[in-house]
């Protein structure tokens, strides 16, 4: 126990302490085995506001297993592909592009905060149709809505639980849709919550579902279009 003397007063926590408490906390996450780690913060949906620290992680590799993700990165490609076989498609935190160059005749642009993952996305999918961008997820939509920027497809793969607001989030990504326009929908386990609220959300509007099982990891994906309302 921590003793007091007289006259003196317990004074709250420092931003220098709480700084230092984040940092321990972030160095005992980074302990646990990178798959677990990614499962930690997709189930939890830890809001990263700092883009050092998702360089950090893409610098040391966390993310790496993301390449892996065949199955699932190949029915995003084929519900985008099938819902959009032309036009215009924003990928939302396009991390280091391997959804993004399975659509080589798609004009896609891609948005991350983390400027190691826009590296490795130019590095990975050197299509000269495809343009990647370090950007702030708002202020990007801020910026293509005031520049009339419009796309027929928007991808949010496990990006949601980011996103303290993301039902609102996506109510002003749909300013950036075409007329029957898609949202393209992939989310890490369903008890989240996350799927629930925005199949509520877009009740009636949701134009396909589908589900990837494995290693007890659930990934609900589906195809939203906002307009047909």
């Amino acid at each position: 126990m921590n003793s007091v003397t007289a006259g003196e007063s317990l004074a709250p926590q420092t931003p220098n302490v709480r700084q230092g408490l984040f940092s321990s906390f972030v160095s005992f996450i980074s302990s646990i085995p990178s798959k677990l780690y990614r499962k930690y913060w997709r189930i939890r949906g830890v809001q990263i506001t700092h883009s050092s620290e998702w360089d950090r992680q893409y610098d040391e590799g966390v993310w790496d297993n993301l390449e892996n993700e065949h199955e699932k990165l190949d029915m995003l490609a084929q519900l985008v592909k099938a819902h959009t076989p032309h036009g215009r498609v924003l990928d939302v935190a396009c991390g280091p592009g391997w959804l993004t160059k399975r659509l080589m005749d798609h004009d896609v642009v891609g948005f991350d905060t983390c400027t190691s993952a826009i590296v490795m996305a130019q590095e990975n999918d050197p299509n000269p149709r495809h343009q990647f961008v370090t950007a702030d997820a708002w202020e990007f939509l801020n910026r293509a809505a005031a520049k009339g920027e419009k796309f027929q497809c928007i991808i949010l793969c496990e990006v949601l639980y980011y996103f303290p607001d993301y039902l609102e989030f996506m109510k002003k990504a749909e300013s950036l849709l075409l007329p029957n326009g898609v949202f393209v929908v992939s989310v890490f386990d369903r008890n989240m919550g996350i799927w629930s609220n925005v199949d509520e959300q877009y009740a009636g509007l949701r134009k396909e579902e589908r589900m990837i099982q494995k290693d007890q990891s659930v990934w609900n994906i589906g195809v939203f279009c906002p307009a047909a309302g």
